[in-house]
């Protein structure tokens, strides 16, 4: 259980979709700071402009470890991390292009959410109360036929999320795996469904967080997932 207010929050891409309601959601609970972080530059000195001295532009590409534990030294104040960039490249693994976005999307998915949760652990473990939050999808452990290639990065990325709460378990970090259906974000953009606001999502985050949740299941389609709790998933019993 971590309490927003008084905190200092840093979010990758945080600048537009989740990452910027986000922002905004842990402002109004009474963030200290919110670093914004992200390829962006230019959008992200907007959104420091006008949130003046309450939130710090950062430019970070999540793939570059270097980058990553740059930032972690230069944002050693941060009290919770939200790795919330993500791609996602609407390809089948056998289409013409597949393997490239698939190598894509675990690069930024997977991989980025390692770089940022392995730059910033020792920072955290520093902070009296400390939380790393992985937003996920339910193509965690479900396959969306046409997004085949994203769904495995987001399970690759849900192993991850439940490996690392294990390891940082005596550190106090509190690692919280959160998985939504689909968000009315540009990344779905193109796609015929029912969707959820951003809005409505970084609620429920922050409720989340607040109420010491390892998962957040935060929208319809993922609260009617998570009671059939196909989620769950076991580490091996050595003992076999």
């Amino acid at each position: 259980m971590v309490s927003i207010e008084g905190k200092t929050v840093f979010i990758t891409g945080g600048d537009g979709g989740i990452g910027l309601c986000l922002l905004k959601e842990c402002l109004e609970r009474g963030a200290r700071r919110v670093y914004a972080s992200g390829r962006n530059t230019a959008r992200l000195k907007e959104i420091e402009a006008e949130f003046s001295g309450r939130v710090v532009a950062v430019t970070l590409d999540v793939t570059d470890h270097a980058a990553a534990r740059a930032c972690a030294l230069a944002c050693a104040d941060t009290d919770i991390v939200v790795n919330n960039a993500g791609v996602e490249a609407a390809v089948t693994f056998l289409s013409e292009h597949g393997p490239e976005k698939a190598a894509f999307e675990m690069r930024v998915n997977y991989f980025g959410v390692h770089n940022v949760t392995h730059a910033f652990k020792d920072v955290l473990a520093a902070r009296p109360e400390a939380a790393i939050v992985n937003i996920l999808s339910i193509a965690s452990f479900t396959i969306i036929p046409k997004l085949a290639t994203y769904c495995a990065s987001k399970a690759a990325a849900h192993i991850l999320t439940l490996a690392t709460r294990a390891e940082l378990a005596k550190t106090g970090i509190s690692v919280i795996g959160v998985y939504p259906g689909y968000v009315d974000t540009p990344m779905v953009k193109n796609l015929d469904v029912v969707k959820v606001t951003p809005e409505s999502i970084a609620v429920e985050i922050c409720e989340g967080i607040e109420q010491g949740a390892h998962y957040i299941f935060p929208d319809p389609v993922s609260k009617k997932l998570a009671r059939s709790r196909h989620y769950e998933t076991r580490f091996f019993d050595e003992s076999l």
